[in-house]
């Protein structure tokens, strides 16, 4: 109870404690470069059916030190630095079960932008290559299979060698061929291959995200109530 009562009549001193060095906090904020956030969201395509990339394999490719030096490369910053160490900081995570989001800041919303589109730029031209080098393969092994079947020495199809009541069985055989063909080269036509899409495009918030200054104001708020505190029972002891 004396602790109590000893501490209430420093309670002027306390707040002003806190008071000061809760403005501290808030002006201080102003000497600090303010950093604004763009987010977008991208879902990866489909080649042959299959997605180009799991979005957890976009994750660990877009966080890649060799994808952050093209990206970089391309925004045609004079300082590399400042963007080499935005684009370190870059959030990337996994949202639903395929789409990814990406969060990048700059000193400005416009430039936090603009970077947030480098990155999913990058990431569709590298993406349409693998879609392009997969179907291109593809087609290849539909070309050979395709110069077997011809190579080879069959008669001519009937209705009944299709229905499997008379004419050649070998016949039948090479219809079978050439109607699995036909199922494989449809997998290369739309939908079944489909380019890396922007579920959200780049958009920066409108204020910055850094520095906030409620978060420091309070902060430096808890600091000045713990000296003041620490004044009163330091005079208690004594």
């Amino acid at each position: 109870m004396d602790l109590l009562l000893h501490i209430l009549r420093y309670w002027r001193s306390i707040l002003f404690l806190i008071f000061i060095l809760g403005m501290v906090g808030w002006l201080g904020t102003s000497l600090l470069q303010p950093e604004w956030e763009a987010v977008a969201v991208i879902k990866p395509g489909f080649v042959l059916g299959e997605q180009v990339e799991a979005a957890s394999e976009v994750v660990d490719r877009v966080r890649g030190p060799e994808f952050l030096y093209l990206v970089m490369a391309q925004t045609g910053a004079k300082d590399k630095s400042v963007v080499a160490r935005h684009l370190r900081d870059m959030k990337v995570v996994v949202i639903g079960d395929d789409a990814v989001r990406i969060s990048v800041r700059d000193y400005s919303p416009e430039g936090a932008r603009l970077l947030a589109e480098k990155v999913i730029q990058q990431l569709q031209r590298r993406h349409a290559e693998i879609i392009q080098a997969r179907v291109a393969e593809f087609r290849d092994a539909i070309g050979r299979y395709r110069k077997q079947i011809d190579a080879q020495t069959m008669p001519p199809v009937s209705p009944g060698a299709l229905s499997g009541h008379t004419g050649d069985r070998s016949a039948i055989q090479m219809a079978s061929s050439y109607n699995m063909l036909s199922e494989l080269e449809a997998k290369t036509l739309p939908p079944k291959t489909v380019a890396t899409t922007i579920s959200q495009q780049a958009s920066a918030w409108p204020t910055p995200v850094w520095p906030n200054k409620l978060l420091f104001c309070v902060l430096f708020c808890t600091i000045g109530a713990m000296f003041g505190f620490a004044r009163a029972l330091a005079s208690f002891k004594a």
